[in-house]
């Protein structure tokens, strides 16, 4: 069973790129939205990096953790 203080697990972000007349917006179920854009591109971007955000968080991914961070897989 899922901690209820812990992160949202990346299953329940739900993102959805609306637009209204010359702008796009990302937008998540979980109440997070990014600003609005002229470039349908860059809101797709926002959300996925959103939801990569997410995942990272849920999984334990931190900046770093990865071996191929760190020249010879040495850590500082």
């Amino acid at each position: 069973m899922l901690d209820p203080s812990g992160p949202v697990p990346a299953a329940e972000h739900r993102v959805s790129v609306d637009e209204r007349g010359s702008f796009a917006f990302a937008s998540c179920s979980c109440g997070w939205f990014a600003p609005a854009r002229r470039s349908r591109d860059r809101a797709r971007r926002d959300a996925a990096e959103h939801l990569s955000e997410h995942l990272s968080e849920y999984l334990g991914d931190h900046p770093g953790d990865h071996p191929a961070d760190h020249p010879a897989g040495q850590r500082s």
